[in-house]
């Protein structure tokens, strides 16, 4: 799955993370790509730390091209 957007707390990412944690019991491989940044940015990797979700999580950063992570 693939998230694209500014990090930030109006988004709900926090909601998103803690929905993937249900994702990645059922779905051991799953993987959920953030691509952007923004001020929740360091929050949201120590969520992922917190909750095991490290290999599941990719902080993709800003991308000139969003689109290329939705074509893989």
């Amino acid at each position: 799955a693939v998230f694209v957007g500014r990090l930030a707390v109006e988004k709900g990412l926090h909601t998103l993370l803690d929905a993937w944690t249900i994702v990645r019991k059922r779905h051991p491989r799953a993987s959920l790509t953030l691509v952007g940044d923004g001020p929740e940015r360091p929050a949201l990797e120590r969520h992922v730390e917190g909750s095991g979700l490290g290999a599941g999580v990719i902080f993709a950063g800003i991308a000139e091209d969003p689109a290329s992570h939705l074509r893989n």
